[in-house]
């Protein structure tokens, strides 16, 4: 029933996903999730499937909200209610022990929906201007005697154009999903998971400025167009990769950051046993060991 009842949203998800180069990774996030339920593991004894009513008020909740997405043409709206109606119907049918493994799937979901009109059109001039500035930045920091003009970059006389989809969204949107999916599945503490979450932005931002810079000086090396498109894919499928590089790399720096001995060292250990080898004669004369501790 809720795959017919939101048939019409999927289709709308797909032509988006096809359309729009920024939401091409649309298609991989249910899989990503059934891969999140099958790491996080299930409980495997059968008490674990225990219906609760607890799930129908989110169910209802969730309902109320496509029907008012509905009725004002609030097409964001109505996506977003599949998140509660699934959950509610999951916490219904399942209980409450299994839907704590299912849980972190079912949010995942939401990023496989389009961005309303207006925060898209919102965040994405942001996101062009400060990709065009920093890489104008980071331009003449290396010695090129660079300019910005809107979203233009001048490197001497060559013009390079930082267009939409130069802006970052699509690294943003696709890398915030994927470090999602690593802070669901990493065992690490809460606080780790937080910090790997919350660093998805400044860590796309950071490779979408290397990507720009990096084509900034292409273009001032060769005029050859062919190798711009070239080089401009090249580094669109590599950028991603650097940024699970990065990701990577800040989780052992987490690591690091605390290390916690739960066993006693042998040094310890022995520091609190009482020295029984020691002779208990101090320059040749016999003590108690009485004397020897008041000495």
């Amino acid at each position: 029933m809720l795959v017919w009842l939101y048939w019409p949203v999927l289709l709308g998800f797909a032509r988006r996903w096809e359309s729009d180069p920024q939401y091409s990774h649309g298609p991989m996030i249910p899989l990503v999730a059934v891969a999140i339920v099958w790491m996080r593991g299930v409980p495997p004894d059968d008490q674990s499937l225990n219906p609760s009513w607890w799930g129908l008020p989110m169910l209802v909740t969730g309902l109320l909200l496509k029907l008012v997405g509905r009725f004002y043409y609030f097409e964001s709206l109505e996506a977003v209610s599949l998140i509660p109606v699934a959950a509610g119907a999951c916490l219904m049918l399942a209980g409450v022990r299994l839907f704590r493994s299912l849980w972190p799937a079912i949010v995942f979901l939401l990023f496989m929906m389009p961005l309303p009109y207006r925060l898209e059109v919102g965040v994405l001039q942001p996101l062009q201007n400060l990709a065009t500035t920093v890489s104008t930045f980071a331009l003449q920091t290396l010695g090129f005697a660079s300019r910005h003009e809107g979203n233009v970059v001048w490197i001497g006389r060559t013009p390079v154009g930082v267009a939409e989809a130069c802006s970052g969204l699509r690294m943003l949107t696709g890398f915030a999903a994927l470090a999602a999916a690593a802070a669901f599945v990493i065992e690490r503490e809460r606080w780790k998971r937080i910090v790997l979450l919350s660093s998805a932005v400044p860590v796309a931002l950071i490779c979408n400025v290397c990507r720009v810079t990096l084509m900034g000086l292409v273009h001032s090396a060769t005029e050859n167009s062919d190798i711009h498109g070239m080089l401009h894919d090249v580094l669109g499928w590599l950028m991603p990769l650097g940024a699970v590089a990065l990701l990577w790399a800040e989780l052992l720096m987490l690591d690091c950051l605390l290390i916690v001995d739960d066993e006693p060292s042998e040094t310890s250990t022995l520091d609190a046993e009482p020295d029984r080898s020691r002779a208990t004669t101090i320059s040749g004369h016999p003590c108690s060991s009485q004397e020897l501790t008041h000495a």
